[in-house]
């Protein structure tokens, strides 16, 4: 039987959000989600059963959330505005919390959340592959390696950084790294073939 949807649940699952991108998982009780939401803990278990469902349901969202913003940011219009929105994107995520959150979960054993952040890792690899090919076309280009072996670059990458920039490294310094990323990207393309012929 699910279990109605209620105000209380969706406190309880935008509080335990909010804590995961300030503090991760590893400090995380229901006693505390419970009290920052207002409600009982009882009514947390109701709600998601256990800390780790809730934590599974947070982390799902965190993830939803992370996949939507890159949609948009590669859904420029040209190399230059992929460049950078994508940019903007990794720059604002760090200020609300993902790229904590982010290296909690990646850091988790739980067999769920592994499970998780594999499928969102190869979902953001596919995601960077299209958005990839797509601005390669449009320039005239083609990958002078695999498109797959591109957008595994690109995630590598993007993650590395988003993960400097959350472990306080200033904007600043690390936004020519992460143009130089993207010209990199350039550099592993040459002119399309017309294989129409």
């Amino acid at each position: 039987m699910t279990r109605p949807t209620s105000d209380a649940r969706d406190r309880v699952l935008s509080t335990a959000t909010r804590h995961m991108k300030r503090a991760g998982i590893s400090d995380f009780t229901l006693d505390e989600i419970a009290e920052e939401a207002g409600c009982a803990k009882g009514l947390v278990a109701y709600h998601f059963g256990s800390k780790d469902q809730l934590i599974v349901a947070a982390a799902e969202g965190i993830l939803r959330g992370h996949a939507a913003e890159w949609q948009k940011a590669l859904r420029a219009a040209s190399f230059e505005s992929t460049v950078s929105q994508t940019w903007q994107t990794l720059v604002a995520e760090v200020r609300e919390g993902y790229w904590r959150a982010w290296l909690s979960l990646a850091a988790s054993r739980d067999r769920v959340i592994v499970q998780l952040v594999n499928n969102h890792t190869n979902t953001f690899v596919e995601a960077l592959r299209q958005a990839s090919e797509s601005q390669m076309r449009t320039m005239g280009l083609e990958p002078s390696v695999s498109i797959k072996e591109l957008g595994q670059f690109l995630s590598v990458g993007l993650q590395g950084l988003g993960l400097q920039l959350a472990a306080g490294v200033k904007p600043e310094v690390l936004e020519g790294a992460h143009s130089a990323l993207w010209v990199a990207v350039l550099g592993m393309t040459r002119p399309a073939t017309d294989r129409s012929r």
